[in-house]
């Protein structure tokens, strides 16, 4: 009898030892994925602080970029009209005008043009299309205003409709090889826009040329003011490429319009 109470004990004291052991088992387990739990929660609940200081961090430099882009537009505005470019314009005309009255066609230009300027410029989109015309005509009144014969081709492939850029995003380009082409009679300037795969929009300019020390710094801070507005207006969605050597100049823009 004796004998059977005493391994009755001992099967009891093995199971509250079994029990005692699972239950510090679970404990720790419990404890454990809590722990887990609570380190996960405040590791996600700094991620999304982070997050959010990021994309205040973005915001604030997208805001930044914006006014500084508002800014930059501004002055680059009160850039755009050249007075004495016109001046220079209306009184060709009018000197033409005492020995000839078929001027009409050049006055229209010019109104397009001065309009251009004034108006449509302005915006902070245009139509390709009209951006175009208002090169063409540029071309056509430089090349009346110096008494030049400069052989320009201006060609465009492509459906210009679909696409809207900034005013006058290649006048520097192509005031540029207008001015430093020769004019000697032998100066030349092709043009061609690309506008078949929407929506990238590709510009290409080649000129002969002779370069001048003096006007080495004009160019170069022409250049430098137009870069400037192609990363405030096409921040990482441009690329230009700018060869020069011997007597030649060419210039290659690809610009992401959306």
């Amino acid at each position: 009898m004796l004998l059977v109470a005493k391994s009755l004990n001992e099967i009891y004291l093995f199971l509250d030892r079994k029990q005692i052991f699972f239950s510090i088992f679970i404990f720790i387990l419990l404890r454990d994925i809590g722990l887990f739990g609570i380190f996960f929660w405040v590791e996600h609940f700094n991620q999304l602080i982070h997050l959010y200081r990021e994309k205040e961090k973005i915001h604030r430099e997208e805001m930044a970029l914006f006014v500084e882009k508002q800014e930059f537009e501004k002055k680059f505005s009160r850039k755009k009209l050249f007075p004495h470019y016109f001046f220079n314009i209306l009184e060709h005309i009018t000197m033409e005008s005492l020995a000839n009255n078929k001027n009409h066609e050049l006055m229209d230009k010019v109104k397009f043009v001065l309009y251009y300027f004034l108006v449509d410029a302005e915006k902070e989109k245009i139509e390709l299309e009209k951006e175009l015309a208002f090169y063409k005509y540029y071309i056509d009144l430089e090349n009346f205003r110096h008494q030049e014969d400069i052989s320009v081709k201006f060609n465009l492939i492509g459906l210009s409709e679909k696409f809207t850029i900034i005013p006058l995003l290649f006048e520097p380009l192509i005031g540029n090889a207008l001015k430093y082409t020769n004019h000697d009679g032998t100066g030349w300037v092709d043009i061609l826009v690309d506008a078949q795969q929407f929506p990238t929009l590709k510009f290409y300019c080649k000129n002969n040329y002779t370069l001048h020390s003096s006007n080495i710094a004009s160019s170069e801070n022409g250049l430098k003011i137009f870069e400037q507005r192609l990363e405030l207006c096409y921040k990482n969605k441009h690329a230009l490429n700018i060869t020069q050597g011997g007597d030649l100049y060419e210039v290659t823009l690809s610009v992401e319009v959306i």
